[in-house]
């Protein structure tokens, strides 16, 4: 995606301007990634399922009795060291991933300013706030 910078004349600073929901350092979306984590924590969804919803690229066939889906669990990770939605607070260290993923999922929900029924279009909404 290209990105619209901006050199500030006065002190040199560089901007970057984008569409909402951009994650520095990510191919996906934050939308895509609240969407995965509310899947995955609140609605106890597996890995293949979440993935054959959120991601756009089919699952590779050089493992096809794979179920874990590599990238959510990097996501609920970077989420643990804190390089992931930092505007959420810390999660507990003994959190398991499930529980961790509930928790981001949930917070999201709440940061949202839409009054939509659905908690995935909250969680969307949030996501793109905390991005």
């Amino acid at each position: 995606m290209l990105l619209r910078r901006y050199l500030c004349q006065a002190c040199g600073a560089v901007s970057a301007v984008g569409p909402a929901g951009i994650v520095f350092g990510r191919i996906y979306s934050a939308m895509a990634i609240g969407l995965a984590l509310w899947l995955y924590g609140v609605r106890q969804a597996s890995h293949p399922a979440i993935r054959r919803r959120v991601s756009p690229w089919p699952a590779t066939t050089r493992d096809p009795a794979r179920t874990l889906w590599v990238t959510l669990v990097r996501w609920i990770e970077a989420r643990r060291q804190g390089a992931l939605f930092g505007r959420l607070r810390s999660p507990p260290p003994a959190a398991t991933r499930r529980q961790l993923a509930a928790q981001m999922a949930l917070a999201l929900d709440a940061l949202a300013l839409t009054t939509a029924s659905s908690p995935s279009a909250r969680v969307f909404d949030g996501a793109t706030r905390a991005a």
